[in-house]
Formats: C-alpha cells, sequence, structure tokens
C-alpha cells in the first residue's frame, strides 16, 4: 500500500507540472526542458536519502512535477525541429523511449532492490535525467520556429547556423530572415532552395499569400502584402563561434517571468474557439487514456499475487509487462504515418479496451493474467504514441506546449482518481477495476473521430493560422 501511495504522488505531482509548459510558450523549450529535467533528477536523488514514509512521498511528488513538465515540452520541442514527411516517425520514437525507460526502471529493480535496496535503486534511476539535462543545456539549441513567432530574429539566426554547423549543411546562398507582425505570424514559409538544403532541420508551408514570418532570397520580389524586412541576412559560414547558441542566466530569467505572465491568456485562448474544437475532444481522449491505463497498470503487481503469483517472480513480471512494449512501438511508427494519426489512436485505444476486458476474464493461472498484461501493453503504448504527436501537431506553435501541458496534467488527475477508484473496486470484485478501465478506453477512441488529421501536413504558428485551416474559412478556401 504504501508503495501505491508513492506511485499515486508521484503522479499527483504532475498535476503542477503545466507550469513548465505554460513558461515554455514564452520562456523557450530549451530552458523549460532543462529546468524539468533538473527538478526530476535533482528530487529523484534526494529521494534516496528519505527518512521516512512521510519525506520519500514528498520528494517522489517533486520528482513528478519534473517528469509531467518535460513531457509537453520535449513533444513541442521535436515537433518544431522536423520537416513534416518524416515527424510522424521521428515523433513515435521519441516516445517509444518511454519503454526504454520502464525496462530500464524494471530491470534495475529486479537487480538490485532484492540484494542493494531501494536507495541504490532510486539513485540510479535518477541518472538518465541527469544525462538529459546536461546534454540538453550544451546540444540543443532553442527552437527557432518559437523564436521567430516570439519576434527574436537575431536568436533565430545565431540558432539556423548552429543546426547547419551540427547538421553538416550549408546555408543557401542571400538567405534573408523576416518577422512582420509578432503574434499574427500566418506561416513560416521557406524558399525551395532552402527546403532542399535544410530539411533535416525546418519544414516548409506553401501558403505564401498571407505569410507574416519568411525566409526568402535576398532580391526575391516580396508578396505584395509584406512589409520591408526587419530581418537580416543569414551567413552561409560553417564553424566559429557565431555558430554557438547559450543566452546569458539573465535571459533565462526574464524568459520565465515573461512565461508566468502570459500563462493565463495563453490557456484561455484553448477554451474559445478555433482551437476548443481540438482541445475538447482530445480532453476526453487523455482522460480516458491515462485513466484506463494508469487504473489498470499500477495495480498489476496486485492482480498478479490475487491470481497466484509469488513474491519471488513479480519483478520478472514486471520486466515482462514493460518489455511487451516493443512491438507496440514498432507497429505504431508505421502505423502513424500509413493509417494516419487519428485512425492508430482510435484502433489501439479500442484495442486496449478489449485487452482490458480480456483481463478481467482471464483465469486464475498466473501465466494467463501476464500475458493479458503484456498485451495490454503492446496495444496500447501505440494509442500513447499517436495521441501525443496528435496533441502536439494540433496546436499552433504559440500555445503549443501550453495545451500538452494542460491536456496531459487533465490526464493524469483523472489517473490519480480512477487508480484511488480501482483500489476501493479491488476489494468488491478483482475485475471490476478492469471493467472501468474499458470504459475510459473506449471513450477515449471515440473522441479520437472527431479530430481531425494532422499527417505530413505543416505546423501552425499561431491561432490565426488555426483559424485559417478551419472548414469554410476564406484563407482554406482560396
Amino acid at each position: 500500500m504504501v508503495a501505491c501511495t508513492i506511485d499515486y504522488c508521484s503522479a499527483f505531482g504532475v498535476e503542477s507540472a503545466s507550469l513548465f509548459a505554460w513558461v515554455c510558450n514564452s520562456a523557450g523549450r530549451r530552458l523549460s526542458l532543462v529546468i524539468a529535467l533538473a527538478v526530476n533528477a535533482s528530487f529523484g536523488m534526494l529521494s534516496a536519502a528519505a527518512q521516512g514514509v512521510g519525506s520519500l512521498v514528498l520528494l517522489r511528488l517533486l520528482a513528478g512535477v519534473g517528469v509531467g513538465g518535460s513531457v509537453p515540452v520535449v513533444f513541442s520541442f521535436l515537433a518544431e525541429l522536423l520537416p513534416s514527411r518524416s515527424r510522424g516517425r521521428f515523433m513515435v520514437g521519441l516516445a517509444a523511449h518511454w519503454m526504454v525507460g520502464s525496462i530500464y526502471s524494471a530491470g534495475l529493480g529486479w537487480a538490485l532492490i532484492p540484494t542493494q535496496g531501494w536507495r541504490a535503486f532510486l539513485v540510479l534511476a535518477a541518472l538518465p535525467a541527469v544525462v538529459a539535462a546536461i546534454g540538453t543545456l550544451l546540444l540543443l539549441p532553442e527552437s527557432p520556429r518559437h523564436l521567430l513567432v516570439h519576434n527574436r530574429v537575431e536568436e533565430a539566426e545565431q540558432t539556423l547556423r548552429y543546426m547547419a554547423t551540427i547538421n553538416r549543411r550549408t546555408l543557401p546562398a542571400n538567405i534573408t530572415l523576416q518577422h512582420q507582425h509578432l503574434m499574427t505570424a500566418d506561416s513560416l514559409v521557406h524558399s525551395h532552395s532552402l527546403d532542399t538544403e535544410m530539411t533535416p532541420m525546418i519544414e516548409t508551408h506553401g501558403n505564401q499569400h498571407s505569410t507574416d514570418i519568411q525566409l526568402r532570397s535576398s532580391g526575391q520580389s516580396p508578396n505584395g502584402s509584406m512589409l520591408p524586412s526587419k530581418g537580416s541576412q543569414l551567413p552561409t559560414g560553417s564553424g566559429g563561434k557565431d555558430c554557438t547558441y547559450s543566452p546569458s542566466w539573465h535571459s533565462w530569467l526574464q524568459q520565465i517571468t515573461a512565461g508566468l505572465q502570459a500563462a493565463g491568456s495563453t490557456a484561455q485562448l484553448l477554451l474559445r474557439p478555433p482551437l476548443w474544437c481540438r482541445f475538447g475532444p482530445l480532453l476526453i481522449a487523455w482522460i480516458g487514456m491515462c485513466g484506463g491505463w494508469y487504473s489498470t497498470v499500477l495495480w498489476i503487481p496486485e492482480y498478479f499475487k490475487a491470481r497466484g503469483a509469488g513474491e519471488a517472480s513479480l519483478y520478472a513480471e514486471a520486466f515482462a509487462v514493460a518489455a511487451a512494449n516493443l512491438p507496440g512501438n514498432i507497429a505504431s511508427i508505421y502505423m502513424v504515418d500509413m493509417l494516419g494519426r487519428r485512425i492508430t489512436a482510435c484502433v489501439c485505444l479500442a484495442g486496449a479496451c478489449v485487452c482490458a476486458l480480456a483481463f478481467a476474464a482471464a483465469p486464475a493461472a498466473p501465466f494467463w493474467s501476464v500475458f493479458a498484461a503484456c498485451m495490454f501493453n503492446a496495444i496500447s503504448v501505440g494509442g500513447w504514441n499517436a495521441l501525443d504527436l496528435l496533441s502536439a501537431e494540433l496546436f499552433p506553435t504559440e500555445v503549443r506546449s501550453t495545451a500538452m501541458g494542460l491536456l496531459g496534467a487533465t490526464g493524469r488527475l483523472a489517473a490519480f482518481t480512477t487508480t484511488l477508484l480501482a483500489g476501493a473496486l479491488m476489494g468488491f470484485r478483482l475485475w471490476a477495476p478492469l471493467i472501468v478501465a474499458a470504459g475510459m478506453l473506449a471513450a477515449g477512441s471515440m473522441a479520437m473521430l472527431m479530430l481531425p488529421e494532422t499527417s505530413y501536413k505543416p505546423l501552425e504558428d499561431t491561432v490565426k493560422d488555426a483559424a485559417a485551416a478551419e472548414p469554410g474559412s476564406i484563407a482554406n478556401s482560396r
């Protein structure tokens, strides 16, 4: 019961992590990700020094804030660095590393806890977050799309030079970076030559008639609606000090303050047209996915014990369930592009619903319980991957991380509530929580059908872009 309480608090800590998503929209993806990873690593390691259950619960809750803060930021970050033609598989590849972390954690617990105890396990479990925080700080630039939307043109130029150097690419000659109107950009448009040279880093949109942010060749006739350029020419150079991107700590503090000030107004945009028709169905899907999945997976050891599993075999069974994510991750890499994000999520959530019912009806023998749990995890992971991808792609740059943070926080709150409910229902009937989980997954599956498809489509940068993309809009009808 103590272990379940710690799990609850780790999940509940995610709720306050929507703060990171709000800061991320104004302060930047890189800074927010570094802070979230550092919070997770610091309190994760401090948990090993806890002197009682109370301090352990508190420290795990604070570590959960870091975990929850990193999720919306990292998906927003990567989506903005990828071209549309390869965004699906790389984003699913990112999501698949949740499986790597699960296997690492389960394997580490299996190897260390019986012999070295839980304190050594908690220290080593926090090491990946330490490595990721250092790597992000030293190697990753800020999202150039985010910088342009917030009128930070010079920093965007530095970032593009840095990315070109790291990717061993050469920027085309006579390219000018422009930004006309802060927070009213319709798209980020690149010339054909730029798209050819730099597709690993930035993306091409083709909607040039309503462009406020633009990369264009110097000397090319601008669109008639464009104002005089406020940008500057991008050099084609390779190495050198100018190719680094390292804002000062004072600048970072100003960015965090700006992010907190803009948080409320940004969140309100999600509750009004045109974003509500996307945010509402996704909210249902996140509640269904998180509630159905967590209320099942967090109680799997109790299901195994109730059906005859011994204490010695629990770690091996938990490892098998975590490893079952592998085939689901591989399949979803192809499904999100072949079937689309929306259909992949719908099918996988419906499949997880069927698996939850099968888990409830499985014979009492330990083998069948483990098999049903593995199938549940293998299928549901495809739903997670498609849901993360679709959530990142459906919102414009200026609200993307806030939307993902609120969706994730609401989903985790549903997970916290349904996991407590599952514990209460297990005392009534062992299969009762699984019926509730199946119902939530079915609701999430149906909600996916209310959403548009995003496969191979360019990202939107502002709410104005989203309004133009709605059926019946003037811009969309051109």
